[in-house]
């Protein structure tokens, strides 16, 4: 029987793998860029430069987002302080008017977020550079 922490790895290793993303990382990047800044990415990517930093950029990303995590930790146990003696200040004023007969106050609906508008269908090309030069890379079967 399978426990759910060798559950929850299985569902992280294959919710997070390449395949399943590939094309929508591949059309952020289409609707991005434009075909000399891929080219100029490509020549990146294969330069030594650029082989150091996707060797480590991994590295620099974990130590980022640890120290990020930390400052919002901290960030929020004092907003969380203030929330709570915002709330204790307010809480005998709400008392007061609501024994008065006034009304609770409702949170107004918030509109939905607009789609951004779709760039030109030449960028189709940068797709498929984004996706074959990643092939290439992986050494899997190109984007047609």
């Amino acid at each position: 029987m399978e426990t759910a922490a060798q559950q929850a790895v299985e569902i992280r290793r294959t919710g997070l793998s390449w395949a399943p993303m590939k094309l929508e990382v591949v059309k952020i990047h289409w609707d991005t860029f434009f075909q000399e800044e891929v080219d100029g990415m490509i020549a990146f990517y294969r330069s030594p430069p650029g082989i150091a930093v996707v060797e480590k950029l991994p590295m620099v990303m974990q130590r980022s987002s640890a120290f990020v995590t930390a400052c919002a930790s901290a960030i929020m146990a004092k907003v969380n302080a203030a929330t709570k003696k915002t709330m204790a200040d307010v809480k005998p004023i709400q008392q007061s008017a609501l024994s008065d007969g006034a009304v609770p106050l409702r949170k107004p609906l918030q509109k939905p977020l607009q789609q951004p508008p779709r760039l030109p269908i030449e960028r189709r090309a940068v797709f498929h550079q984004i996706a074959n030069a990643v092939a290439v890379r992986d050494q899997q079967p190109t984007v047609g």
